[in-house]
């Protein structure tokens, strides 16, 4: 059992295009290279998906905690966990971008110094839906999901922007919001 789950984490990481991918994605509005991790569907099961299902698939922006960032997205298994949902199709295919914080709370800063919710709504959504046609493009086919600051950033993206037709906020840090004057 051992053996064969490595087989399958080493030819996962060997091939490109299945399941995860760290990269970093430039922010005009925030100065910097924006380190991300992408879960992109196997294009097998999202052929599958899509020769019944014609409507978008679900664009999933994931808002780690404090604590967490995109690399712990792969580290902790959760790529790989969708990934063998959807081949064995007990999910359908969705694409999911996890991004680094930089401790924003993934709101604005009120003096304008660091507009970082500016950053996911106006540069890096539309970059994912131009790069990844079929998912997101709509509240409809858009999820919002995070853990502790990330359920917090959740929430308010989620009640604010109207962008989003799901939430998921997992033991979420309902705190005053540190960003408020």
């Amino acid at each position: 059992m051992k053996r064969r789950w490595f087989l399958a984490f080493s030819l996962a990481l060997a091939l490109p295009g299945l399941g995860r991918t760290q990269e970093t994605i430039h922010s005009e509005r925030l100065h910097r290279d924006v380190p991300v991790a992408l879960h992109v569907p196997a294009p097998a099961v999202v052929q599958r998906w899509t020769a019944v299902h014609p409507e978008p698939m679900t664009l999933v922006l994931f808002l780690p905690g404090a604590y967490d960032g995109p690399r712990d997205f792969i580290r902790e298994g959760l790529d790989a966990f969708l990934s063998e949902q959807e081949a064995q199709g007990r999910l359908p295919p969705s694409l999911w971008v996890a991004v680094t914080h930089y401790r924003s709370w993934y709101a604005d800063r009120a003096d304008g110094s660091f507009p970082y919710e500016r950053f996911l709504m106006d540069e890096l959504l539309p970059l994912l839906e131009a790069r990844y046609p079929g998912f997101g493009g709509s509240p409809q086919a858009r999820a919002v999901t995070g853990l502790s600051m990330g359920g917090f950033g959740a929430l308010n993206l989620a009640a604010r922007t109207g962008a989003f037709s799901r939430c998921l906020a997992l033991s979420p840090a309902l705190v005053e919001a540190p960003f408020e004057g």
